[in-house]
């Protein structure tokens, strides 16, 4: 049983069409979701999309402790078929945003401006996002680091995401 009321993933294809979601892509550690709940609420996300499977679980008291309790504070769209979904919410309006490494094809996070309906798409600790959530994404965009790091850490990019669109966004 869940500690939080879940939505449902239909109330996203109902107007309005707008705001920063965060989809948890294969996300285990419970200290990496916790950390991008605290920064998803400070940084006034419209909502978590949190799979049914291969995510960590809400129930868990660690990912409570690290939140610093604050998931109550987020609207939380349940997913029983994520990529399903996230092609649904797409053909919605919605842009899907994935996270990568600097490649061709990926933008700069410092050269992005946010639509004004996006999903952030984080992906595993150590594999990042599988290659088909990559290919649904219609941009990829990448935090721009020193090159003695192959990568950062997945809640400190989505700090750093959500407070690039949290500066964007503020009125």
């Amino acid at each position: 049983m869940s500690p939080i009321p879940f939505r449902q993933v239909e109330e996203l294809l109902k107007k309005p069409i707008e705001g920063l979601l965060v989809a948890l892509v294969g996300i285990t550690d419970v200290r990496n979701v916790g950390a991008i709940i605290r920064s998803a609420v400070a940084f006034s996300a419209r909502g978590l999309l949190w799979p049914t499977e291969k995510t960590a679980s809400p129930a868990n008291p660690k990912l409570w402790r690290s939140s610093a309790g604050m998931l109550p504070h987020l609207p939380v769209f349940r997913s029983h078929r994520l990529y399903t979904d996230l092609r649904r919410l797409a053909q919605a309006g919605w842009t899907l945003i994935a996270t990568t490494k600097p490649s061709p094809t990926a933008v700069p996070l410092s050269e992005w401006t946010w639509p004004p309906a996006a999903i952030l798409l984080l992906g595993r600790e150590d594999k990042g996002l599988p290659n088909e959530y990559l290919s649904l994404a219609s941009v990829h965009l990448f935090i721009p680091h020193a090159p003695t790091l192959d990568s950062l850490n997945v809640s400190s990019a989505a700090a750093i995401l959500l407070w690039h669109h949290y500066q964007q966004h503020l009125k």
